[in-house]
């Protein structure tokens, strides 16, 4: 390049500088109905690549057609950029514009968080044609503005640049983000067609949710912007269809929504966690969520609430963020749950953020910055959580242990009570780690605790068998009695992806609608009055249409791709409008299939687990002359009348029932016998030490031993063919077993009765698992101890005491998982042995696998698989035994892992069954379940 060119250049690009610099936005520049990048995001779904986790980066591989009515040339691009503070605030916008590219290419938009190509096309028809191309698209924190408009200069004068929709010739907008519309607000529509396009049309509006058709009227298309009002006459989500006399259509998703109810926040149980894309959250989604009732949100684990957002580099410490989220919640009466999560990266060089356990010097200065956070917050912040889900961070970092969690909320708990006396510390932020949990009670964490914070998504039929178990080890961890977060339970819904819906069954908008309904009330069952629900999550974190981003959890938001409420999002504000700010009493079980949970002032959630049942009024203790009126799922009135000429229909999913106070009367009876149980029980757990498994070598003498109260009596259970003799000692307040070893390996467990003194307490069972020679990563495959509370249950699994089993019956759709305590070694042969005897119809798909974990996955191995189910990974593929086609009598399965198979000296091991298919009246019984490897033989 010569020195004439690069001055001739270097001229080009100060004039591009120039032309680029923000200023203020002209006075003939409107705003369009939907936020450019809003529009672009949702018109283009299915086609984006998400290039990072929670679709914060994203990239489009094609072109996208626009276009600006009216010929001419034009010669510059403007941008309209929104503050996120400020959406729709002229005064506080930023107007940007841009010249083509000295080559010709068109023009390029480059800013922070997004860039793309502009070209434009020969004008034709009273039109300018343009696309889009090379279209990137980054985290809204990565930059300061909302793309909102796209606009093209032309003679002087400003042009919107229009997505020109999926059929090229018009579309369907309305002028909200969501197209969400609450009771009292008109119903419009605004139809943008390009010219030439027909005139005449024919407008439908239909029920998503079932189908229905609910209005069809003619429509004439007088301009390129036409407004058509589209009145539901009821609540919930609908699908608008403009069809033109040629037989062209476009289609919007909108949802109708009653207005929330005013609930004060330490009354309000409606919380949702959020994600953000490319638009800070606070900018669209708090006004969206705020609309459907929601009172309380907990961010994200990474933005500005985080130590390494906040102070990336040690003395420049920016809360611009922190504070513009703060005065949107402010502004929409929404509270925050602060979580303190990640370390600032120059606290932990070259360390994990997120699970490296601090030294004492690294303590204190942790504890100065939450001093200062909370002191900056308050008095708007009252909530905060210390972590989340610490017990599988500790998965990934033994180090990370509950112990060192203890100490770490210990401190944060000080620091937060001294900057703010009036705060509440959230602890344990569990997701299902039943050992650790264990532990976190054991280090005394609920010292420190004012909420305890759970995470579940346990569909509906299973979530209170699922979450019993928990209870449990809470009660005896001294959590027993203390408010209760479920800070995130959720459901995945997606339509319009027959593969997704293959491979994940049930992924409906339809069953999440119903899930979110059932499983707010059955959390708010065990939360307690004082508890709340956090739905998980706002918006989807991968894409459910392509294969590489399909996880059962792909599609759990409740907003598409580009702000589109779900189904679910309706169920929520209807759910919010009926019950929220009531004390929920509590949940019945009405018969094998209904079931209801009852809330204060004559509010109930009533469902069946069972298709196609109704229920008679006075079964759920309607008295004869209540008047009662039934709501659907999105709080539409579908009945009313005398409770004893009442009929509840539950064949089209959950209903809110209003008017009767003698349910309610009947759940906190129930209820409140429960937990008087639950109190009894753990106080009786916390007088009996706990106990851990006993390793052995042949031929040797160990000791196993745990706390009693004197006065206390002990009956031991000892299984046939135990590998060791046994003798009991009960000196000074313990409970001692003398175990000596024979010439053989072997696993068994030694179950211990505890009667205490004070008889008004239950008996204390203690299971003890023996080890000799061997390594056992299922301690109780035998299910010696009588339940199934050692495992993370996903389906209709039960204990069948009849068999001394586990159980399930079809038809099938389960994961039972078991986080093994010891660690597998890839030295030693790995021994699989399981009893099974069932009646499987053909289809039915059982395997048993087991997953290696080190700082990530290694592989899975399938010991046994029936159904062509195996899912080992390739390097486990040819070592799995058959499992029978009949089953009508016990039959032992057995299969071997060679040693050296996995490429790691050790690792972490889960197992889990997964079973499919099958039909009602299949069942399978599964005892004796063996995962163990030997150790180095004695010499």
């Amino acid at each position: 390049m010569s020195k004439m060119q690069k001055c001739l250049t270097g001229f080009l690009w100060a004039v591009l500088a120039v032309l680029t610099a923000g200023g203020a936005v002209p006075p003939e520049i409107e705003r369009p109905p939907q936020p450019f990048l809003v529009e672009l995001l949702a018109q283009e779904r299915g086609r984006w690549k998400f290039e990072s986790p929670v679709g914060q980066e994203l990239a489009h591989p094609g072109r996208v057609g626009l276009y600006a009515a009216g010929a001419g040339i034009a010669d510059r691009v403007g941008l309209l950029l929104e503050n996120p503070e400020f959406p729709g605030d002229r005064s506080r916008a930023e107007w940007k514009e841009i010249t083509p590219e000295p080559d010709g290419s068109g023009f390029l938009i480059r800013e922070p968080n997004f860039s793309m190509r502009l070209r434009l096309q020969p004008g034709k028809d009273g039109e300018i044609p343009a696309e889009l191309s090379e279209i990137r698209l980054g985290p809204a924190p990565a930059g300061r503005w909302n793309f909102t408009g796209l606009y093209l200069r032309v003679g002087g004068s400003y042009r919107s640049l229009e997505l020109t929709g999926p059929n090229g010739s018009f579309k369907l907008q309305t002028g909200r983000v969501g197209s969400v519309f609450k009771a009292g607000e008109p119903v419009e529509l605004i139809a943008v067609r390009r010219v030439p396009a027909p005139r005449r049309a024919t407008l439908i509006l239909r029920d998503y949710y079932s189908g229905a058709e609910l209005s069809r009227r003619p429509v004439e298309l007088t301009g390129r912007v036409v407004k058509l009002p589209a009145e539901p006459g009821r609540f919930g989500s609908f699908e608008a269809e403009l069809l033109t006399a040629d037989g062209c259509s476009a289609k919007l998703r909108l949802t109708r929504i009653p207005a929330p109810e005013k609930v004060a926040h330490e009354k309000s149980f409606m919380g949702i966690n959020v994600f953000q894309q490319q638009h800070w959250y606070y900018s669209y989604q708090l006004p969206l969520f705020a609309a459907a009732g929601i009172r309380w949100v907990r961010p994200w684990l990474h933005w500005e609430n985080t130590w390494k957002m906040q102070e990336p580099e040690r003395g420049r410490f920016d809360t611009s963020a922190l504070d513009a989220m703060l005065r949107r919640l402010a502004l929409h009466d929404q509270k925050l749950e602060y979580i303190f999560y990640n370390c600032a990266p120059w606290l932990v060089p070259g360390r994990s953020t997120e699970m490296t356990p601090l030294d004492a010097e690294q303590m204190k200065l942790w504890e100065a910055y939450v001093g200062r956070i909370v002191r900056h917050c308050s008095p708007q912040v009252t909530d905060y959580e210390v972590w989340n889900e610490p017990d599988l961070l500790a998965g990934h970092n033994p180090a990370f242990s509950a112990g060192f969690y203890a100490k770490l909320t210990r401190r944060t708990a000080a620091a937060v009570r001294a900057a703010n006396p009036a705060a509440k510390i959230h602890t344990l932020s569990h997701a299902n780690v039943r050992e650790w949990l264990e532990a976190a009670g054991d280090a005394g964490v609920a010292a420190s605790t004012d909420v305890v914070t759970l995470h579940t998504y346990a569909p509906a039929e299973y979530f209170v068998r699922r979450e019993l178990a928990r209870q449990k080890l809470l009660d005896c961890g001294g959590f027993f009695g203390k408010p209760q977060y479920f800070n995130e339970i959720g459901a995945a819904g997606y339509d319009g992806c027959p593969e997704y819906s293959g491979a994940f069954p049930g992924t409906s908008e339809k069953r999440q609608a119903e899930q979110l309904v059932i499983n707010y009330a059955q959390a708010m069952h065990f939360a307690g009055a004082e508890g709340k629900v956090f739905y998980f999550c706002s918006l989807d974190p991968r894409d459910s249409r392509d294969p590489s981003g399909r996880t059962w959890d792909s599609s759990i938001g409740l907003l598409y791709l580009g702000l589109q409420p779900k189904t679910a999002f309706a169920s929520l504000a209807a759910t919010a409008k009926l019950l929220d700010g009531r004390t929920c009493l509590g949940r019945v079980e009405v018969n094998d299939a209904v079931r209801y949970v009852a809330f204060s002032g004559g509010r109930a959630v009533v469902w069946s687990d069972v298709p196609g049942v109704s229920v008679k009024a006075s079964e759920l203790g309607c008295a004869p002359g209540e008047a009662i009126g039934v709501f659907d799922l999105f709080a539409n009135p579908v009945a009313s009348g005398r409770a004893e000429d009442m009929t509840i229909d539950l064949s089209r999913g959950p209903v809110f029932l209003t008017g009767s106070e003698t349910p309610g009367r009947r759940a906190a009876a129930e209820r409140n016998a429960w937990m008087a149980e639950r109190g009894r029980v753990a106080a009786a757990e916390r007088q009996v030490g706990r106990v851990r498994p006993v390793a052995m070598t042949r031929n040797s003498t160990a000791e196993a031993a745990f706390r009693i109260p004197a006065g206390s009596r002990v009956e031991v259970r000892v299984p046939e063919g135990f590998p060791a003799a046994v003798e009991e000692e009960a000196p000074d307040g313990l409970f001692r077993l003398k175990l000596r070893a024979g010439d053989s390996s072997g696993a068994g467990a030694i179950r211990c009765i505890v009667t205490l003194p004070d008889a008004s307490l239950p008996a204390v069972v203690r299971t003890i698992p023996v080890m000799v020679d061997r390594t056992t990563l299922v301690e109780d495959g035998a299910f010696d101890n009588g339940s199934l509370d050692e495992y993370q249950l996903a389906g209709p699994e039960m204990f069948d005491p009849a068999e001394g089993a586990m159980r399930l019956n079809g038809p099938f759709d389960s994961r039972t998982h078991l986080h093994c305590r010891p660690p597998y070694r890839s030295d030693r042969p790995l021994h699989f042995s399981v009893r099974l005897r069932g009646r499987l119809s053909p289809g039915v798909k059982l395997s048993f696998n087991v997953a290696f974990f080190r700082e990530g996955w290694l592989g899975t191995w399938s010991p046994a698989a029936h159904g062509e189910n195996s899912i080992a990974s390739e390097a486990f593929r040819g070592r799995s035994s058959a499992i029978p086609e009949e089953l009508a009598e016990w039959t032992t399965v057995k299969a071997v892992l060679p040693a050296g198979i996995l490429n790691a000296p050790e690792a972490r091991a889960i197992f889990f069954l997964d079973i499919r298919g099958g039909r009602p009246g299949d069942a399978i019984w599964i005892d004796n379940l063996e995962l163990y490897q030997e150790r180095e033989a004695v010499k």
